[in-house]
């Protein structure tokens, strides 16, 4: 029996607080070359572009985060590396939480996506586990990698 339970990001000066802990711990990033500034950060979160946004909670412990951006898109990021069994239940609780919105041909997929950074294999390797399959890899310039 799962733990997990989601906290909408308002956001808080304390969710603030502990999405820059987050950021900061991160192995893996598709945003980011550079950490941001806290300043730069707590304006990010203030003004997010995501459709929703939530702190994951395992008991009382914040372990991570998922956003859904209104391309259906999903970004999942955890504090450490969290068990195979650990992503599927956040993607149910997802689903509990939250549809994905209507499909429009070639603008948005008619159900959830996940961006997953390519150098993050575990991440990766566990969406495969739980029946995902890769339809899409993206490059960027060299300069620009996170």
């Amino acid at each position: 029996m799962s733990n997990l339970t989601f906290e909408q990001v308002v956001p808080t000066e304390l969710q603030i607080e502990v999405l820059y802990r987050l950021l900061e711990s991160r192995e893996h990033s598709i945003s980011h070359v550079k950490l941001p500034s806290y300043e730069e950060h707590s304006s990010f979160v203030s003004n997010h572009p995501y459709r929703c946004w939530y702190l994951i909670i395992n008991d009382t412990v914040v372990v991570g985060s998922v956003y859904v951006q209104f391309d259906n898109s999903v970004g999942i990021v955890f504090q450490q590396t969290m068990a195979c069994e650990k992503l599927d239940q956040v993607i149910c609780l997802l689903r509990e939480t939250i549809q994905p919105l209507e499909a429009i041909t070639s603008i948005r997929y008619k159900d959830f996506f996940f961006n997953v950074p390519f150098a993050d294999e575990n991440h990766r390797k566990c969406l495969q586990e739980l029946g995902y399959i890769p339809i899409q890899t993206s490059y960027v310039a060299a300069e620009d990698t996170p």
